[in-house]
């Protein structure tokens, strides 16, 4: 039974998605946002709020994000949520610890300390840093598809390849070339990009390593909040502009017809709802499922090749007395074990440390990259990652066994740890936790844009949009703007006539 009809349905409450259909709800369009089972930012254990993952809203100061915040009215909000930073972000490793700072003096204090016999290079490196991004801030303002499709955005990305010595797949010049290759420096700079972005660390080309580390220079700033404000921000503007959000419900299938897409059907009720856009926020393989013409998608993934997941994101959250976070440890640390072995496995961890609260407890949620091969082929490897990386975190917070107070992961199935009492807690929706919430990260075949993107925001289907983290997956939050951006713009731009009507009435209304 036909249920209603909608301008644009957004299918998945990934950001990405989000960010488009509240920038569409902001142009007039009537946006319907279904849940499609998205896990929220946050859970509920033991009458405690937790984060399902570490966020650092990395890539504030980048244009594009500036431009979409400010469109939104989010720019003053997130100006009056801004906390003072506690602390630049930190990198620990085997004999180095130092922070990023923002300052280019203070930076350059901090690497002829730690790296005196490199420090020249280095300096080099960051000074070519600036330039080099600055020419990349200039392309993510063009009007224009990320992976970039039609004749003249192509030209845009070759005259801006051609400019920052980078190439077309972003991979064609080494600016760490003066350090040798196992040099305890190039991952001081690959880390952080590896945490940041939705791409493998392995097949992350240069450019996008340095557009993330120059986001961590610049100092990701400190949102009361964070993540869950900022997805509840976007849909308040969905709802305020007149649109609908159902966070539990899902689609069963898309709708098509020659090859235009007309609605969906949900699941469980059967009913169907018309529209002229789907927004789908999922992973690729995710929505060929949803799809009743899939031979369309077939042809798409003889051309890009199918992605292939590499590695899980894995969240531990330990909850501990305020006392037991070293003196001087900044909110955001980058641990890693081994600088000449991958960034995988608990050999790269992500700290990010809360405020304390009225009971003067703070919760420490640690992000480790676990390979895909070990969590699916290896027995018990899942159920023992927090014992590992409890044992990796000792040389960085000596008294944290004495000051633990709980232990949490969403991801490895089993339940929470009462450390104090020595008990186990059960989960009330254990359906809501479990490895099949964890976040992949992937490798794609072919790439486009820089070596920037994959997937691409059109699809074969007419009025089918892909707006997840697959489509400018190297670049992490700011690639999500970007692909939402880019969504935006390709439904306003389909939609001429009522985008016409739209700019009119904005324009009696500004005036």
């Amino acid at each position: 039974m036909n249920r209603g009809y909608y301008d644009v349905i957004c299918v998945g409450m990934q950001l990405p998605c989000l960010l488009a259909g509240a920038l569409l709800s902001k142009r007039g369009f009537r946006v319907l946002v279904l849940g499609q089972d998205t896990p929220t930012p946050t859970y509920e254990m033991d009458g405690r709020t937790l984060p399902r993952s570490a966020f650092a809203c990395l890539g504030a100061q980048s244009p594009i994000v500036r431009q979409a915040f400010s469109e939104l009215s989010l720019s003053p909000l997130l100006r009056r949520r801004t906390q003072p930073q506690v602390g630049a972000p930190q990198i620990v490793m085997p004999g180095h610890r130092f922070s990023l700072v923002a300052d280019p003096e203070e930076l350059a204090l901090e690497m002829r300390r730690e790296f005196p016999a490199v420090s020249r290079p280095i300096a080099d490196f960051h000074r070519d840093l600036s330039n080099s991004m600055r020419l990349l801030d200039e392309l993510v303002q063009k009007p224009m598809s990320w992976p970039a499709t039609t004749l003249l955005e192509r030209r845009a990305v070759a005259r801006s390849a051609v400019a920052h010595r980078f190439g077309p797949d972003g991979d064609g010049f080494d600016p760490l070339a003066a350090l040798a290759d196992g040099h305890p420096f190039r991952h001081a700079v690959a880390g952080p990009a590896a945490i940041a972005s939705h791409l493998s660390p392995a097949s992350m080309p240069a450019l996008a390593r340095m557009r993330l580390y120059s986001h961590w220079l610049a100092g990701p700033p400190e949102i009361e909040g964070g993540l869950p404000w900022l997805v509840e921000s976007l849909l308040e503007r969905v709802r305020g502009a007149g649109g609908e959000v159902r966070p539990k419900e899902r689609v069963a299938s898309v709708l098509s017809r020659r090859g235009v897409v007309t609605g969906v059907e949900l699941a469980g009720t059967g009913d169907t709802l018309g529209t002229r856009f789907v927004l789908a926020g999922q992973d690729v393989a995710r929505i060929v499922t949803r799809l009743a013409d899939r031979p369309r998608f077939e042809r798409l993934f003889e051309r890009l090749g199918e992605p292939r997941a590499r590695l899980f994101r894995y969240t531990l959250n330990l909850v501990l007395r305020a006392e037991g976070v070293p003196e001087g440890m900044g909110r955001h640390v980058l641990a890693i074990a081994d600088a000449s072995a991958s960034l995988d496995g608990e050999n790269l961890l992500h700290l990010e440390t809360s405020s304390a609260d009225a009971e003067g407890r703070r919760v420490l949620t640690v992000e480790a990259l676990l390979p895909r091969r070990r969590v699916e082929e290896e027995t018990g490897y899942l159920e023992g990652t927090r014992e590992r990386v409890r044992e990796r975190l000792s040389p960085l917070l000596p008294f944290l066994d004495r000051h633990l107070l709980r232990v949490d992961s969403p991801h490895d199935g089993r339940p929470m740890q009462d450390v104090e009492h020595d008990l186990d807690i059960a989960p009330a929706e254990p359906w809501l936790r479990g490895p099949h919430t964890m976040p992949a990260m992937h490798d794609f075949p072919v790439r486009g844009t820089l070596g920037l993107t994959a997937v691409p925001v059109r699809t074969p289907l007419a009025r089918l949009l892909l707006v997840g983290h697959q489509c400018v997956p190297a670049l992490g939050l700011e690639g999500d703007v970007l692909t939402a951006v880019a969504a935006a713009r390709l439904v306003r731009k389909t939609d001429r006539q009522k985008e016409w009507m739209r700019r009119g009435l904005w324009t009696k209304v500004e005036i």
